[in-house]
């Protein structure tokens, strides 16, 4: 799907099926419900005219969710409801200054990532469940705010988990990994 210019990509239902979903806009994109809830999705992708923003208000059940041939969104990603991801997971990038605020994720194989990569902040509000690698990379600033209402817990699969910049426990931590854990 390509909005021409900045026009705004809006999903006012569910989305389901099992094929690839590309878009391409330089607006907002919004699913104002489910994603994938009665047929996962293959791979989301978010490519070309970098959105000026991404929300989804309900659950994801794709593939992955990624920004690909180097597009990034040019502002704020929120997707506080439950993440699956079966594929090669969940890849997000913002510029100037937008933050990413993401609930629970899980991702079921082991050659995925769940990968942040941040100019604002990044709140991880919910558990992480990754068979795969985990990425945290804050590029200009920013802080990582662990945890909303609940204690938190991050699984990692293959590697270790990093982070970049400063981390604010807002709610207890639980963070495994086969590999090194840096802070």
């Amino acid at each position: 799907l390509t909005a021409n210019g900045s026009g705004v990509l809006t999903f006012n239902g569910s989305v389901n099926g099992t094929q690839n979903l590309t878009m391409a806009t330089a607006g907002a994109i919004a699913f104002n419900g489910n994603v994938g809830n009665v047929n996962g999705l293959a791979n989301i992708q978010l490519d070309g005219a970098n959105p000026s923003s991404l929300t989804i208000t309900g659950t994801v059940n794709a593939a992955s969710l990624q920004n690909i041939n180097n597009s990034f969104v040019n502002g704020n990603i929120s997707i506080t409801a439950a993440q699956n991801y079966t594929g090669s997971g969940l890849v997000l990038v913002t510029r100037n200054a937008g933050s990413i605020t993401v609930g629970d994720i899980t991702s079921t194989n082991s050659g995925s990532s769940v990968s942040f990569t941040h100019e604002g902040n990044l709140n991880l509000q919910g558990n992480i469940n990754d068979l795969g690698t985990f990425v945290q990379n804050g590029t200009s600033g920013g802080t990582v705010f662990v945890g909303n209402t609940l204690p938190t817990s991050i699984q990692v699969g293959v590697g270790g988990a990093s982070f970049n910049r400063n981390v604010t426990l807002n709610r207890a931590l639980s963070l495994t990994a086969p590999g090194s854990i840096v802070f």
